[in-house]
């Protein structure tokens, strides 16, 4: 009777009576919470059990990932080092071509015939060539003819068509552009300059 006299004078609830009505509300909630846990506990850990379930499966799963991506790594790895092996014994194969068999010299020789000679595929080889000298094949075949160009100039008196013969170069014009090209001097400017070295060198002879 106080309560409603009280309301309906002020026309507002008192700030104490709305404070005991909130904390009875809170009271009655964990009071209801308690009683939901207690009357359903199998569940509520069962609900803990699967939580904490998670937390190994998880390193687990994280434990075979890594064992996965360490497998992958040493498979790449192993791949590499076979490759490695390939390389190496195509670029010994193909070294014994030009220096011993002498190849260069054959002007219509092909990439296309060394890789059928050697016996693998074309993209192997120039995959074998780049690992080991970092050239194509022309610059590598060309290579060989310069040098025993260079070897024919020093030690001889040969015209730009012989050379170009011996060595394997399809004309004098290729091999002037080719020799031009590398030592940024003409065939014969190199012998002259080579000539005129000799000479100096015979002035200071005892």
């Amino acid at each position: 009777m106080i309560y409603i006299n009280l309301f309906s004078f002020t026309g507002e609830l008192p700030l104490s009576i709305i404070i005991f009505d909130a904390t009875l509300v809170i009271c009655l909630a964990l009071l209801i919470t308690l009683l939901y846990i207690k009357y359903n506990q199998s569940k509520f850990k069962s609900y803990l059990s699967n939580l904490m379930s998670l937390i190994p499966f998880r390193q687990k799963e994280q434990s075979s990932s890594n064992g996965f991506n360490n497998a992958l790594e040493l498979d790449k790895k192993l791949i590499n080092h076979e490759k490695n092996i390939l390389y190496s014994s195509i670029y010994r194969e193909l070294t014994h071509m030009m220096e011993v068999d002498k190849l260069y010299h054959d002007p219509r020789l092909t990439r296309d015939g060394v890789v059928e000679r050697i016996g693998t595929s074309k993209k192997v080889f120039l995959e074998a060539l780049q690992n080991n000298v970092n050239m194509n094949f022309i610059d590598y075949v060309n290579t060989f003819r310069l040098n025993e160009a260079i070897a024919l100039l020093e030690n001889g008196d040969y015209t730009n068509e012989t050379i170009a013969e011996i060595v394997g170069f399809g004309s004098a014009n290729t091999f002037y552009r080719q020799f031009k090209l590398k030592y940024g001097l003409s065939p014969f400017e190199y012998k002259k300059n080579l000539n005129m070295l000799l000479i100096d060198n015979e002035q200071y002879k005892i």
